[in-house]
């Protein structure tokens, strides 16, 4: 995940990080939809939909070796009133629509 201190969101440097390790992904052959995140899902942001327009799309086909994170995790957020969710790499976009 991505943290961008309040006072400098809205500027394009979280979507300019996650675009280029993206791109650095898959100039190495690598696939988009081999990425998976976690993140917030709260009513008081839109972290979700921002991850969407980047290619990611929630998924609850979390692989393994996130497991005991995705648990540990859950719990914690729900005392912050929040829901801990997993999003893999859209495989389906193509980089021009990836990186708009």
């Amino acid at each position: 995940s991505v943290y961008v201190r309040p006072e400098w969101r809205k500027k394009g440097i979280g979507t300019e990080l996650v675009t280029k390790v993206i791109a650095k992904h898959i100039m190495l052959g690598r696939k988009m939809e081999d990425i998976y995140l976690l993140t917030l899902d709260s009513d008081s942001d839109n972290t979700v939909g921002w991850y969407e327009t980047l290619g990611f799309r929630i998924t609850k086909d979390i692989p393994p070796s996130m497991d005991l994170e995705m648990a540990a995790g859950g719990i914690i957020t729900k005392f912050l009133g929040s829901n801990l969710v997993c999003m893999r790499g859209d495989g389906t976009k193509n980089k021009e629509q990836r990186m708009r």
